[in-house]
């Protein structure tokens, strides 16, 4: 996909796997602000970037227009919310780590902050 923020998130079936570590570089190429994560806690890898502010409010809207995005894509973030940044976590449950569904939604993220600020 040449613009990952172009794209929508899919249904995803059980039994799909996890993108491959190949696969997880080569798309972190094109959010280079995000990393990805283990959760020892979840037993899974994860998609994760903070987002910082210079207000309260600017975060709280941001945080806002995530939650909205989520629900526009049926594709939900984990997303804690402090003074000045919001940390956004991706993951797809179903297939029990990182998906491109994730690496879409986190491209829509940078797309929502840059027009936050």
């Amino acid at each position: 996909m040449s613009n990952l923020a172009d794209g929508h998130a899919v249904p995803t079936r059980a039994g799909e796997k996890p993108l491959t570590d190949d696969e997880l570089r080569s798309l972190l190429k094109q959010v280079p602000n995000w990393q990805i994560q283990y959760s020892s806690e979840r037993s899974l890898y994860f998609l994760t970037r903070s987002f910082e502010f210079d207000s309260y409010t600017k975060v709280l809207s941001f945080h806002t227009k995530v939650g909205e995005l989520a629900e526009a894509e049926q594709h939900h973030p984990e997303i804690t919310t402090q003074y000045g940044s919001a940390k956004v976590c991706w993951w797809t449950h179903t297939v029990g780590g990182v998906h491109m569904n994730d690496f879409v939604l986190a491209a829509k993220c940078d797309v929502l902050f840059e027009h936050s600020t």
